[in-house]
């Protein structure tokens, strides 16, 4: 048993601690088969078959992707809620037009 296993049980008290433990673990193999899935678009796409991306860099690439397969989109509100309120990602992939 791990030493967080032990403090949720301790908080949480051991089957609350069992559920939670199993919730973690179902929400960290989603994000990584995400990430897993995405590496290996931007992988195909860049041709730097091995290297591994900086998570947030391919979440970049992966939302400028979106926005320019769905040209409708506003480029920034999904990310910060405001149009074009963020800053140039530096994307590998950028859109045509930028720097």
């Amino acid at each position: 048993m791990t030493r967080v296993n032990e403090i949720l049980e301790e908080e949480l008290g051991p089957v609350e601690a069992a559920e939670r433990i199993a919730e973690l673990e179902e929400s960290f193999d989603l994000y990584y088969d995400a990430i897993q899935r995405g590496t290996k678009l931007w992988q195909k796409a860049t041709g730097l078959h091995e290297v591994l991306p900086d998570t947030g860099e391919l979440v970049a690439w992966l939302l400028d992707l979106v926005h320019r397969t769905n040209p409708d989109t506003n480029r920034h509100e999904s990310v910060v809620g405001e149009p074009d309120a963020a800053p140039n990602s530096g994307t590998i992939v950028p859109n045509e037009g930028t720097k």
